[in-house]
């Protein structure tokens, strides 16, 4: 013990300013370190509840546009509880741990979840114009962090399905079908009432078919020019060609022979009419839209075929309306018959 003091005063040991001063640079060193651990801690803690609150607003996202509108629509109403966050008013659910999700998506303990869907009327300011077509959505999500709120969010669009009455022609099918080949080529055309014959269209054009008024969509096949086959105004010049018809896909009866409803592209979907109610103006009167949706087949709706295909192009000649089973379910349904000009 006295070796021990006779170094601390000798000139080559440790003097007791340098032990105070060693002291102090180990307890720096010390704190220093508690800091960085306690904000390498924080940040990794951050990074974890920001990715985990980044995978559920995403898997959220997903499962909304998964949905049909109307199933959005009821899933969104249901949420009960409505909070004001960062000056908007939301629809709330507090995370726990309990088993119950929304849009499929379970919410921790530890996050909450805000939503809010709001009609969206475009330039239409009449109130008679109005229907609930459009939804823009903000998915917001928060947890968290030490003594502060952290939060991500989500933007997304939502439309209401509006489609056809019936399948679109599908051009792409004429050369797997053997329509047409590689010398051959293909021209929507149209019968126009007021000149009595048929004109060359569009596939763009509106008025090239419409199916609840028993006018189906055609096209002529030919491998002359496009200049031998129609006149400068574009009316078909009556040179001999073959002509098609399209038949949308659709469902019938147990026994095949009785058309039931359209099939909604090539699944067992159908397509079905539906309305919608405007906002109320200021007299109280509201106006009605009507579309063609989508919804699941009743159960005793059966497909005339069993391929995906979303219809069959036929030769357009009287026999085909008679001895081609889908041309001539369709022809003795609400939408025949098909008048060949």
């Amino acid at each position: 013990m006295k070796n021990f003091f006779k170094k601390l005063k000798s000139e080559k040991g440790a003097t007791g300013v340098d032990v105070v001063v060693a002291a102090a640079m180990i307890l720096m060193t010390i704190t220093v370190v508690s800091i960085l651990y306690v904000n390498t801690s924080l940040q990794s803690r951050n990074i974890t509840r920001t990715a985990g609150a980044t995978r559920i607003a995403t898997n959220i996202a997903e499962n909304i546009q998964a949905l049909s509108y109307e199933e959005f629509v009821y899933s969104y109403n249901g949420i009960a509880v409505t909070e004001e966050y960062k000056g908007e008013e939301y629809r709330m659910i507090q995370g726990s741990d309990s088993n119950y999700k929304i849009f499929d998506t379970k919410i921790p303990t530890g996050y909450n979840f805000y939503i809010r869907a709001n009609e969206v009327y475009g330039s239409h300011l009449d109130k008679k114009e109005q229907f609930d077509l459009v939804r823009d959505i903000e998915i917001v999500l928060t947890y968290k962090l030490g003594d502060n709120i952290e939060d991500i969010s989500f933007s997304l669009t939502k439309q209401r399905e509006i489609i056809g009455e019936c399948n679109a022609p599908e051009m792409t099918y004429l050369r797997s079908m053997g329509v047409t080949n590689s010398n051959t080529n293909a021209y929507p055309i149209k019968y126009v009432e007021t000149i009595g014959s048929y004109v060359k269209t569009t596939v763009d054009d509106v008025d090239w078919y419409d199916y609840s008024n028993k006018k189906w969509a055609i096209i002529l096949v030919s491998d002359k020019a496009e200049k031998d086959l129609f006149d400068v105004n574009g009316k078909y010049t009556g040179v001999a060609a073959a002509k098609y018809m399209w038949i949308p896909a659709f469902f019938v009866n147990d026994k095949g022979d009785e058309f039931r409803a359209f099939r909604y592209n090539g699944s067992e979907q159908i397509i079905t009419r539906s309305s919608l109610t405007s906002l109320a103006d200021d007299e109280g009167k509201t106006s009605t839209f009507n579309y063609y949706t989508f919804d699941a087949k009743p159960s005793d709706y059966y497909k005339i075929t069993e391929d995906t295909n979303t219809g069959k192009w036929v030769e357009m000649r009287q026999d085909s309306l008679t001895n081609v089973v889908e041309a001539k379910v369709l022809n003795n349904s609400a939408y025949g018959p098909f008048i060949i000009h």
